[in-house]
């Protein structure tokens, strides 16, 4: 049976949501388990992998959604807790190791004020002006990020390239490295 829990506006990193899966997926219990974003891009991901539900369908970008497929429910619970306690321990080991945290982008270059790159892993739908602010303060971009609209896409690659910047997004990096990176974009 497939299990749907949606955890509204709970925004996870993507390649955490990778790793959560890969821990998921070992536990006693679970026959296979899928944990991304409620983005239009991993919904299509959602069926064509055969865990897609009405529930995932009416899940929202900014949504986390976990689906499990098991022969009993009880194992839902156990599922909700590890991932419980894998974002709690990135958030302990972010404090343990003493990482800081900026929340705009001024103490973000005070924390880093040598940085030429930013690397963004966000949904594509909010993407373009921070994507566009990274640009206008001088740095190369990185994105990990879908769904981007193309007229955004080819504006802001236009501006990099005016700048003389790079901005590599998926698609770019999936032509360089089509087969070491495309799995990623898949799971």
């Amino acid at each position: 049976m497939i299990f749907t829990v949606v955890k509204k506006n709970s925004y996870q990193d993507s390649i955490n949501l990778m790793l959560l899966t890969n821990r998921i997926n070992t536990l006693d219990g679970v026959v296979r388990s899928q944990i991304m974003m409620g983005t239009d891009a991993n919904k299509d991901i959602f069926k064509n992998s055969g865990l897609y539900s009405e529930e995932v369908g009416k899940a929202a970008p900014s949504d986390m959604v976990v689906v499990v497929e098991a022969d009993d429910e009880k194992i839902v619970d156990k599922v909700l807790e590890e991932t419980k306690t894998f974002l709690n321990d990135l958030s302990v080991k972010k404090k343990e190791n003493n990482v800081r945290t900026a929340r705009n982008w001024d103490e973000a270059s005070e924390l880093l004020p040598d940085a030429n790159v930013a690397l963004f892993s966000i949904p594509g739908e909010y993407a373009a002006p921070d994507l566009e602010e990274a640009l206008d303060r001088g740095l190369h971009v990185f994105s990990f990020t879908d769904n981007v609209s193309l007229e955004d896409e080819i504006r802001l690659k236009r501006k990099a390239h005016e700048k003389g910047l790079f901005l590599w997004d998926l698609t770019a990096v999936q032509e360089l490295f089509p087969v070491s990176l495309w799995p990623l974009q898949t799971w």
